[in-house]
């Protein structure tokens, strides 16, 4: 059934304020504490919204479950993942423990999404060729570049040594 139901449209509405949100306070100049505070369980927020919807929607629809399910359980395990690290940075004093729990639940993102893709393409693409893999991976690259250049020099000066964050530039 594709029909969307009121309790989709609500969840949609909180995640996307919510996004917005997270994307404003980045960019605008928010202070310090109230960023802080806030991000971590925002970010969370938006993971188990994100999942909830892809649950939502494998329950739905049959003859999609197991793509939808898996990337609801992925969008779960990061999110998952988020709130173990946001309770780590709350309860311990200084630099949360690495690597944690929360490594662990994070890397479990990465294989439920690319089942969820891989069966998805499964049934959307008839033919599979060379050249759309190149375009797949030019655009990849692509928007990695702008993201770099946009938005990482920012992410930088605004996280500073916050444990939040944790120190972007320790793997360059």
């Amino acid at each position: 059934d594709d029909t969307v139901g009121p309790v989709e449209w609500v969840l949609v509405a909180f995640v996307g304020v919510t996004a917005l949100s997270i994307a404003v306070a980045t960019v605008l100049p928010t202070p310090q504490a109230i960023f802080s505070a806030v991000y971590p369980w925002a970010y969370c927020v938006v993971f188990a919204g994100a999942s909830a919807l892809c649950l939502i929607r494998a329950a739905r629809q049959p003859a999609q479950r197991a793509p939808w399910a898996l990337l609801g359980l992925a969008l779960f395990a990061y999110g998952t993942g988020n709130v173990i690290q946001a309770v780590l940075l709350v309860t311990a004093s200084g630099a949360p423990p690495y690597p944690s729990v929360a490594d662990f639940v994070w890397l479990c993102f990465f294989p439920l999404t690319y089942l969820a893709v891989v069966l998805m393409l499964r049934r959307m693409v008839v033919r599979f060729y060379l050249s759309m893999l190149l375009d797949g991976l030019i655009a990849a690259l692509g928007v990695a570049a702008l993201t770099w250049a946009v938005a990482f020099a920012h992410l930088i000066e605004v996280s500073g040594d916050d444990p939040a964050f944790g120190n972007p530039t320790k793997f360059i």
